[in-house]
């Protein structure tokens, strides 16, 4: 995967020269899986940056597949509860979209916590669904650690003759195709089931197979866990010096890579190992080492929940404001094509209306004769033939966010009445000749 061959520093390069949002998003990606255990909280941060641009631009897939890496990032920091939450949220979404692809990973991701936190029955079922749908897609590598985990989970059970029959069957595949972490994580658990039967020697012999396959800069994390185990193995056959070596080798590692939990552990068998040697001032300071990781990682899953319960706030935020946004576009839409309609409307009963009528109406209405209202109406350079008038009426009628209504003729009609007739003007104001306009309107509308 690009991620493994490009380097924090040059994917940080890339996103910044980005200009379109998949170049963007792909890279935000890119970065939060390369700083997942060198900067847990960077990449924390990443992805909630990514499930933000995810959401404005309406990209379903991609804030699945952040959510995906978020609870990856709770998994391995042993937030296991969020973890879960958030893979079931992640397994419904591909469910829905039958894509078996996701779904398959995602039984993986499922199984493997639900077996770390000893429900071993439940993960075993979702390991081999898992297992299932790879074999049927054909991802051979990938089923075959799938294989291996159901080994591993069928040890924990106490099955121990078929995690046995199922590690040495990923072992011969997995040299036969070349496939050197299979390789080594079924040489590491063969050597697991040795130690557990205390058989410390086969055990230190699968464990140094099991490094010796792996280059540790490509696999640091499988190569550390097995020099960890080879460390071990030392120690309980009374081999301190190659103990020692063993374990600040991995414990090196473990700081380098950001692997915090396992630097933890290392610390607790050195303290062990350097105490067995008789050296007790170099196991005291290793102890007190330990104690100041273990308040780390205390105070990192303390801002991981902390940051989980601020995304959790503002991706509802952000979802309120979608749906009033939605809601207000809606309404706004729904106003204008009632107004629409009201023209339209409006239009079809004035090819029928008594313009006529409206006139006799108005003459009335301020006490001048009909034929003196059509003379003034005229000098004020309105039609006086009715059907010439309606047409004046269609054309000057514009619609405002108060309604439909005819400003030009009434101000042009209000202009030649007030001017024209000052002494009846106490009688009627503006406002009631307009009403009355309006009323007309209304009233031929509402048949």
């Amino acid at each position: 995967m690009e991620s493994k061959k490009i380097s924090v520093k040059t994917l940080e390069n890339r996103l910044a020269r980005a200009r379109s949002y998949a170049t963007q998003i792909r890279y935000v990606k890119l970065l939060a899986q390369e700083t997942r255990f060198s900067d847990p909280a960077r990449s924390n941060q990443l992805i909630r940056n990514g499930l933000e641009m995810a959401k404005v631009n309406q990209d379903k897939t991609s804030e699945m597949e952040f959510l995906n890496s978020l609870a990856i990032n709770h998994s391995i920091t042993g937030n296991d509860s969020e973890a879960l939450s958030i893979f079931f949220d992640c397994l419904n979404y591909w469910k829905r979209r039958k894509n078996e692809l996701k779904i398959a990973g995602t039984y993986n991701n499922v199984g493997i916590i639900l077996k770390r936190t000893g429900k071993y029955e439940e993960a075993l079922k979702y390991i081999s669904r898992s297992h299932r749908l790879k074999v049927k897609l054909r991802m051979k590598k990938e089923a075959l650690n799938n294989l291996q985990d159901i080994g591993v989970t069928l040890s924990f059970m106490g099955r121990i003759k078929e995690a046995k029959k199922i590690y040495k069957r990923v072992l011969q595949q997995a040299t036969k195709s070349g496939w050197f972490l299979a390789r080594s994580n079924a040489l590491n658990d063969l050597g697991d089931l040795a130690f557990r039967d205390q058989d410390y020697a086969l055990a230190l012999d699968y464990f140094v197979q099991s490094y010796s396959a792996l280059n540790s800069s490509e696999f640091s994390h499988q190569y550390m866990r097995s020099m960890h185990n080879a460390g071990v193995c030392y120690f309980k056959l009374n081999n301190f010096v190659n103990a020692r070596a063993c374990l600040y080798e991995a414990l090196k590692l473990c700081r380098d890579k950001g692997f915090t939990i396992d630097e933890s552990n290392t610390m607790s068998e050195l303290c062990k190992v350097e105490a067995g040697a008789g050296n007790w001032k170099e196991a005291c300071l290793l102890f007190l080492q330990h104690r100041e990781v273990r308040h780390q990682m205390v105070n990192i899953q303390s801002q991981q929940k902390m940051s989980n319960v601020q995304l959790k706030l503002r991706s509802t935020r952000i979802q309120q404001e979608l749906e009033i946004e939605g809601l207000k576009t809606r309404e706004l839409q729904n106003a204008r094509e009632k107004l629409l309609h009201s023209q339209q409307e409006l239009l079809t009963h004035l090819r029928s209306a008594d313009v006529g009528d409206l006139t006799a109406r108005i003459a009335e209405k301020i006490e001048v004769p009909l034929e003196t209202m059509r003379l003034n109406l005229a000098g004020a350079k309105l039609p006086d033939h009715p059907d010439e008038l309606r047409t004046h009426l269609q054309t000057n009628m514009r619609i405002n966010d108060n309604g439909i209504t005819v400003n030009n003729m009434v101000k042009q009609l209000l202009k030649t009445t007030s001017s024209t007739f000052a002494p009846q003007k106490a009688k009627t104001d503006k406002s009631e000749i307009e009403t009355l306009v309006n009323h007309w309107f209304q009233k031929k509308t509402s048949h």
